[in-house]
């Protein structure tokens, strides 16, 4: 498949997803009907058309963002899920689950994929002929860089409160480190689906926190996850909790692609960038927690 995707542009490899990937039902974001491939256009029959862009993705919302998010910031990301071991233990997690708990034709959302960075990871962890991938963002710069993995997954940018997907659809719908609209989710997810949503704790990236209290920067404290548990646990009371938390050491350029990825970091002149920099010594915590629950 590697060698056939590589002879295909990208909106030929997003044409070969859809018809490789055709269990999964999309739906018009307009009147809720089936969506259908016509040549590189998503077409329902009230005649709603979605044309596909250049790069291969479909804009499925109905609005456009108005997200500050740039690509730079999406590259600094990619750098630090892709090429660091930062994240890896979640991969691992995640993989293994999958592998133990799913078998051949499962369907996945990560509604929030950003520049799709983590999906591209889970792909890598399972056998993704077996798996349909879909990423959902409303940053277009984010789903423009996700178009790289073409043909291996499906971007498009959409709303969270108005997901392009029929209902009962999926199997599995993660949350990482994105709001969530449990409403779509449990429309979306097919009955028994499941819904992963992972958070950060209380010592995630707190070299950098820290770092920043003492610099007396901005309004930033410690951390608390407890009200977000909480929503969780309130809309799936029999949710499980995973926490996972190891410390990994980062080279100096790892450091400035971490510093431009945190939302921690966003209002800091580039002075001050550098000032954080200065106070950092490669060592960076990752600490999430991992909540799970049938619907």
């Amino acid at each position: 498949m590697m060698t056939q995707l590589n002879e295909l542009n990208k909106k030929d490899r997003t044409v070969h997803w859809l018809n490789t990937h055709q269990a999964v039902n999309l739906s018009c974001i307009h009147c809720q009907e089936v969506l259908k491939l016509d040549s590189h256009s998503l077409v329902c029959k009230n005649g709603h058309r979605f044309d596909m862009a250049k790069q291969g993705y479909f804009f499925m919302a109905k609005k456009a963002s108005n997200t500050k998010y740039d690509a730079s910031l999406f590259h600094s990301r990619r750098e630090i899920i892709l090429n660091t071991k930062m994240y890896r233990p979640l991969h691992e997690y995640i993989g293994e689950y999958l592998s133990e708990h799913h078998g051949k034709d499962i369907s996945i959302i990560d509604a929030g994929s950003g520049e799709g960075s983590h999906l591209w990871q889970m792909s890598r962890q399972v056998k993704e002929n077996e798996y349909s991938l879909i990423g959902i963002d409303l940053a277009k710069s984010a789903i423009q860089a996700a178009t790289d993995y073409n043909g291996h997954m499906l971007s498009m940018i959409a709303d969270l409160a108005e997901l392009p997907v029929a209902n009962h659809q999926i199997d599995i719908v993660f949350s990482i480190f994105s709001p969530s609209n449990y409403s779509e989710f449990e429309r979306i997810l097919k009955p028994e689906g499941e819904l992963i949503k992972i958070i950060p704790n209380s010592g995630y990236l707190q070299e950098i926190r820290q770092a920043l209290i003492d610099m007396e920067i901005g309004n930033i404290h410690p951390y608390s996850n407890e009200d977000v548990i909480e929503v969780f646990k309130t809309h799936y009371p029999e949710a499980k909790m995973k926490e996972i938390k190891v410390t990994q050491k980062l080279t100096d350029s790892q450091l400035e692609d971490l510093v431009v990825m945190t939302p921690l970091t966003w209002q800091l002149s580039d002075d001050e960038h550098q000032t954080l920099l200065t106070k950092l010594d490669g060592f960076i915590t990752l600490d999430v927690i991992i909540l799970h629950s049938k619907i």
